[in-house]
């Protein structure tokens, strides 16, 4: 019983592995600027069909899916970034003052940072299981963002986990962390899609 816990907590272990390298192979192929974003569509889009089996995991699987999801996952990714960058750097400055006013200005700056990253990563949930407009992708997220609470506090809780792993961890990190991301992600799109689906 312990033998067979310990194989699979080792096949998977490995299959998070395999799953990285992948990730990180394909980023490689769109120059890394604009490799992550569809590889990790692509991914996603995989290890929602092979299902823990690392044989099933391949290069040759996931690569017609980055070329698909090349646009979307750049238009996505970049969307995200340029607004994220844009409430780092206003926390920044609000930071540089003084008073209750910039103190309440940051308190508000961290929770959009907060929400924005979160619906971004809603975004890539969204964009690995329907084929819509980058509108109503956005849109769809801000919704998902509120309506499914408890999803959107996971994915937060996720963050906090990779972050203190990069951290604390930053090896462990790069070799398993965009694995365990996109299981994770893939995971919370199934039943975010079966909770849509009995409303």
């Amino acid at each position: 019983m312990i033998e067979k816990g310990v194989t699979e907590g080792m096949n998977r272990f490995y299959f998070l592995l395999k799953a990285s390298m992948l990730f990180w192979g394909l980023s490689l192929m769109g120059g890394l600027i604009f490799g992550i974003a569809p590889a990790f569509l692509a991914l996603m889009d995989v290890i929602g069909e092979v299902d823990w089996d690392h044989k099933e995991l391949s290069f040759a699987k996931m690569k017609p899916l980055f070329r698909e999801n090349f646009k979307r996952g750049n238009q996505l990714m970049y969307s995200s970034l340029s607004i994220l960058i844009f409430l780092f750097l206003s926390l920044y400055t609000a930071s540089q003052m003084t008073g209750m006013l910039f103190l309440m200005i940051d308190f508000l700056l961290v929770v959009l940072l907060i929400m924005v990253s979160v619906a971004s990563l809603m975004g890539f949930v969204v964009s690995s299981r329907y084929e819509i407009s980058l509108n109503n992708l956005i849109k769809l997220s801000l919704i998902l963002l509120f309506k499914e609470i408890k999803a959107s506090l996971a994915i937060v809780v996720l963050l906090v986990v990779l972050i203190v792993m990069t951290i604390k961890l930053p090896a462990i990190t790069f070799f398993v962390g965009s694995g365990i991301m996109a299981y994770f992600l893939n995971n919370l799109g199934e039943k975010i899609e079966k909770s849509l689906v009995l409303e």
